[in-house]
């Protein structure tokens, strides 16, 4: 019995195609492996992070997949169980192992996983990239602000020197700059540790890094996703669009609250130089238009945030809707493959 199962399968293996499929053809002449099905069927999608408007957060995404060693080392295993699959032995052992009921390599389990991990890097890195632009742009609003303390110190002081206001003008003046100084110092640190974390996420050195971002940009409005791109009647898609509209709403009510404290500072310098308003108000009426311009940006950056949160969710369901489904199919594998084109 045993040298007829043999037999049998020396057989099956000299009746193997060796330039084609090594396993019963079905009945449209075509190889249908299971190890090869739902491969490359799935045609390439656009990365969402080149849609979003912003060409710098691209270039950095794309970076960071590139230079990822994680990344790279699920694509190779995946590339590799790809080739291999394709292979006549591979094949013949698969379908064996079919008929025998052994469990045989999942392409789509590592297609998927590669998908998903490319997929949290990517969002990821937008995250820490918008984290990156907040702080730069808060960092600049403070130091307007300083460089504007700094004149009104000196409109103190040549007040005092001619007698029209007291020393105490110059005192308060000088705490405030004091005060401001160290926030601004604290600014740097939080701006340098952002970019020596997204430099190496991204495989670049710091040094570059700060010259690409150093570009006046500030936070970026990012375009959403399109509509009916996603799911109707999913609860949280739906609490993410609300949350994105209600920061669109802030921002807006915010312009209006900026312009009015802008308005207020320039005219409380104004009187502080003629002489009709004291140095309180002036110090009073700048720091208030530098909160209502640190709030701007603050509303811009979680609307940044969201929207990328928002892609990101948009990004999932589309692979999950372009997955292949169906008898021997390996599910995300081609949606892995089109995702490692862009890599």
């Amino acid at each position: 019995m045993i040298r007829n199962l043999l037999a049998l399968l020396v057989g099956l293996l000299l009746s193997c195609d060796l330039s084609g499929c090594a396993v019963p053809r079905a009945p449209g002449g075509s190889c249908a492996p299971a190890a090869r099905a739902g491969v490359d069927v799935v045609p390439v999608r656009v990365p969402w992070w080149t849609e979003v408007g912003d060409p710098l957060l691209a270039r950095l995404v794309d970076s960071a997949l590139a230079h990822d060693a994680n990344l790279q080392r699920q694509a190779a295993a995946w590339t590799q169980a790809r080739a291999r699959s394709m292979q006549w032995t591979q094949r013949f052992h698969a379908w064996l192992g079919g008929l025998l009921g052994y469990p045989s390599q999942d392409l789509g389990a590592l297609a998927r996983r590669l998908a998903d991990a490319r997929r949290l890097k990517a969002e990821q890195v937008a995250l820490d990239y918008l984290r990156l632009r907040r702080r730069q742009a808060l960092l600049v609003l403070r130091q307007q602000f300083q460089d504007q303390f700094r004149d009104n110190a000196d409109i103190a002081r040549w007040r005092r020197e001619a007698g029209l206001a007291s020393a105490v003008d110059g005192g308060l003046a000088a705490s405030m700059l004091g005060v401001n100084a160290s926030a601004l110092d604290s600014a740097r640190v939080k701006l340098s540790e952002a970019v020596a974390r997204l430099a190496r996420t991204c495989g670049i050195s710091e040094r570059d890094l700060g010259d690409l971002v150093d570009d006046g940009a500030g936070v970026p409005r990012l375009a959403p996703p399109p509509a009916g791109s996603l799911k109707p009647r999913d609860a949280s898609a739906a609490l993410r669009l609300a949350a994105l509209t209600r920061v669109a709403a802030r921002e807006a009510s915010l312009r209006e609250v900026e312009l009015a404290a802008r308005r207020n500072a320039a005219d409380a310098r104004a009187a502080y130089r003629l002489g009709t308003g004291d140095f309180a108000a002036v110090y009073a009426a700048e720091a208030s238009a530098l909160a209502a311009r640190e709030s701007g940006v603050e509303v811009r950056a979680d609307a940044a945030q969201a929207t990328v949160r928002l892609w990101a969710q948009v990004d999932r369901e589309q692979a999950v809707r372009d997955a292949p489904r169906g008898a021997g199919s390996a599910p995300g594998a081609g949606a892995a493959a089109a995702e490692c084109a862009h890599g």
